[in-house]
């Protein structure tokens, strides 16, 4: 059987871009507590990222916001999940209908959609909103992976690769939209000063087609998830009443570091390939600790993880978008001469990986 490959990548930040001193001047008005900001102006000097994106203006001095006007209120869960709808739909469409053209393909071309995100969700969702807002057809097949993480968009990845191996779908629209600027809280303990300063927004997409499609910019050769259940604790991601929140331990790169040695080795010899194959690595911009933890337990060299350092100080962490990202960088930048690596983690603590190899 051939394998199914991906068409195209498309990528695009949240529309409003802030540099660190811009949001760092709006947690000075916004943050009361004088410790909890001592500490975020450290944790945002010492986290590699240069600037991030929101759909929000809020952050902005000048400027109305939609959602943080005061420091007496936090908004309501629901208030956050209304611009999620209106905003996700938005920036989903931007990035699938580029996918497309991309590809080279009509809406109508497209078997299955299937939408990524853990910062907001609805019924009907964002997989039927963008199935009307983009054309496609009225009996395409819809799925929704939901509240997984960081490393959610292998599952689409995954899921839209076994839609083209046993369905006979030829093309699968897999849509990444992370929103987490929405989620923004005035809340002093570590977890949440973290948080704040290392996710932003914004969407991916691919297409991905069965292998007799023409053209292509990678190869699917095979995924795996691995569970590190000593981190269980360490991340986690929770609905509040005043938006989702965050818990992220110090801890998460030392379990990264100790585990992701083994997850490659057993990616690679589950799909029969050698250590020697890969020459690329598209690994979750985490952040600078984690992704240092990753370096180091793959025994990468710089150039070859030097994408998702890219990405982590242009964008942030984008949730399950930023390895899209990475990965839509190292495929255009033509850094793959043989096999990519691509990883992910998220609560769990779990690493979702594949194998991809780039098409010439």
């Amino acid at each position: 059987m051939e394998l199914s490959k991906i068409l195209s990548v498309a990528t695009a930040p949240a529309q409003h871009r802030y540099e660190s001193a811009e949001l760092l001047s709006f947690m000075d008005r916004f943050i009361d507590d004088p410790i909890a900001l001592r500490k975020l102006k450290f944790i945002w000097r010492e986290s590699g990222i240069q600037s991030k994106h929101s759909v929000l203006p809020d952050f902005k001095e000048g400027h109305v916001g939609r959602l943080f006007t005061d420091l007496a209120s936090q908004p309501t869960t629901k208030a956050r999940m209304d611009i999620f709808e209106s905003e996700s739909l938005a920036l989903g469409s931007q990035v699938a209908s580029k996918a497309i053209s991309d590809a080279h393909i009509r809406p109508d071309d497209i078997d299955a959609i299937i939408t990524v995100s853990c910062t907001g969700m609805s019924a009907p969702g964002l997989e039927i909103q963008l199935a009307e807002s983009l054309g496609l057809r009225k009996d395409i097949d819809r799925h929704a992976v939901n509240f997984m993480g960081c490393y959610a968009a292998f599952h689409g990845m995954r899921l839209a690769d076994l839609i083209c191996q046993k369905s006979g779908a030829k093309r699968v629209l897999v849509v990444c939209v992370e929103l987490c600027s929405l989620h923004f809280r005035n809340a002093s303990n570590d977890d949440n000063l973290l948080s704040t300063t290392l996710f932003s927004d914004g969407a991916a997409a691919m297409i991905v087609g069965s292998g007799d499609c023409a053209g292509g910019m990678a190869e699917m050769h095979g995924f795996h998830s691995v569970l590190i259940p000593e981190g269980k604790e360490d991340m986690a991601w929770c609905i509040g009443n005043t938006g989702f929140e965050m818990v992220l331990n110090k801890n998460v790169p030392k379990h990264i570091e100790q585990n992701m040695s083994t997850a490659l080795a057993a990616t690679l010899n589950r799909h029969a390939w050698e250590r020697s194959d890969i020459d690329s690595c598209a690994i979750h911009p985490g952040g600078k600790n984690v992704l240092g933890a990753f370096t180091n337990a793959l025994e990468a060299d710089q150039e070859s993880i030097q994408p998702s350092f890219d990405i982590l100080s242009k964008y942030g962490n984008m949730s399950s978008c930023s390895v899209v990202f990475v990965l839509e960088q190292i495929l255009r930048e033509k850094r793959s001469k043989s096999g990519i690596y691509a990883a992910a983690f998220g609560p769990g603590l779990t690493v979702e990986s594949a194998i991809l190899k780039a098409i010439h």
